[in-house]
């Protein structure tokens, strides 16, 4: 395996290649697929827990594990930006289709905790490379377009299988037969990608090599990772947790506790189709991001009010909609800084994803000790309305980095 320091100080053209739509068509594909294994264990969580005989507690340290490779991408991408990043995408894309075809063979509780882990690792540290190539083949006028389709991909993927998993249990007989076919899946987009994808560095990267520890001194991917903590902290803790609080609270029945949450990905699919293309087209960045952190507050303090049905599902998809809204924006403005590096904008989206891992973590926790310690967990829901604000003062520090700006400046 070659190393991306070769690779980056390489003189290719500049100009948009169309290949680079059968990379980016296979990276959507990929974001689609991984969310099988986590929505998975999800769905089928009380078949999974009366087969390998576990309790809530180790229910809910399998869901945690789902975020730990979150953790350790941004140690690991120092390592990771120096190998060629098509070829080792393609190492992390069979690890994610093993680990699903081995939780479907787990015999005991341990083996598919460490599947999920395993499938974690995978998942995280392939938005490393993902991010190099993403560099080296997308122009910055397509940037938040991509983002945004790719993030769509994801709700695409989380609807899709929340309505086939359980389809697919039936016509196999359990869980163990859609973990397979979730891996095999996955093993096969991961044979078309070493079949067809290439290495594209550009010449317009700074020709000297970096080994991403300059990222460390650009304060934008640290505002980015406390605006990012704040939105997407609120936003998994509610999709966690709102089911029950219908359904506990309010006395929903659990078919209509799921329509009302479904709105959040509905909405989201929505916000990301037209927040990037939106952006890209005005040439505007930051204008997608402050009005969210203003409008969420509010919006999440209704859907954990007492509003009738129609009205709540009219305010969740509002709370989908925003709490996705900036988020082509703020992944597309790190290829954009001034004299950036690939390998730079590599590492330091890798901290800013383990930012927004620990609070993914930490979020839930927090709901859950302050509805056990009020005796509601209306309480704890409310822990969240304040966090997108962290949007709003964000952007008073991050610059603005849309080609507007760029045409201003040169």
């Amino acid at each position: 395996m070659t190393t991306s320091n070769a690779a980056e100080a390489a003189a290719p053209v500049d100009a948009p290649s169309s290949y680079r739509w059968v990379i980016v068509s296979q990276l959507w594909l990929h974001q689609i697929l991984t969310q099988g294994m986590p929505t998975a264990i999800s769905v089928l969580l009380i078949r999974l827990q009366a087969d390998l005989d576990f309790g809530t507690v180790e229910a809910g340290w399998l869901g945690s594990a789902r975020f730990a490779g979150q953790l350790l991408v941004f140690p690991a991408s120092f390592l990771i930006i120096r190998f060629a990043p098509t070829r080792l995408y393609g190492l992390l894309l069979l690890s994610i289709g093993l680990a699903p075809i081995a939780g479907g063979w787990a015999s005991s509780y341990v083996v598919l905790f460490v599947a999920q882990i395993v499938f974690s690792l995978g998942f995280s540290l392939s938005q490393v490379p993902a991010s190099l190539m993403r560099s080296r083949w997308i122009p910055p006028r397509e940037l938040a377009t991509v983002w945004g389709i790719g993030n769509a991909m994801t709700a695409v993927g989380q609807s899709a299988m929340l309505f086939g998993i359980p389809l697919v249990a039936g016509a196999l007989g359990g869980w163990r037969g859609v973990m397979i076919v979730v891996g095999c899946l996955s093993l096969a987009a991961a044979v078309l990608w070493w079949c067809t994808a290439r290495e594209r560095p550009l010449a317009s990267a700074v020709s000297s090599p970096s080994r991403g520890f300059e990222a460390l001194r650009r304060r934008e991917f640290y505002i980015l990772g406390f605006a990012t903590v704040g939105g997407g902290t609120a936003y998994t803790s509610s999709i966690l947790f709102l089911p029950k609080y219908l359904a506990d609270d309010r006395g929903m029945s659990l078919i209509v506790a799921g329509s009302v949450t479904a709105a959040l990905p509905l909405a989201g699919l929505l916000a990301n189709l037209t927040s990037g293309l939106l952006s890209d087209r005005i040439g505007l960045r930051k204008v997608f991001i402050w009005p969210a952190g203003l409008v969420l507050p509010p919006l999440y303090y209704l859907a954990f009010s007492d509003l009738p049905v129609p009205w709540l599902v009219g305010v969740v998809f509002l709370v989908g909609y925003f709490a996705w809204l900036p988020f082509p924006v703020l992944t597309s403005i790190p290829f954009e800084l001034a004299g950036i590096r690939p390998t730079e904008v590599a590492v330091g989206q890798a901290l800013v994803n383990a930012l927004l891992g620990i609070g993914i973590i930490l979020g839930p926790v927090l709901v859950g000790q302050v509805a056990v310690a009020a005796g509601s967990l209306h309480a704890g829901l409310l822990t969240l309305v304040a966090l997108p604000l962290l949007f709003t003062v964000g952007c008073l520090w991050l610059p603005e980095t849309g080609s507007r700006a760029r045409r201003n400046a040169s």
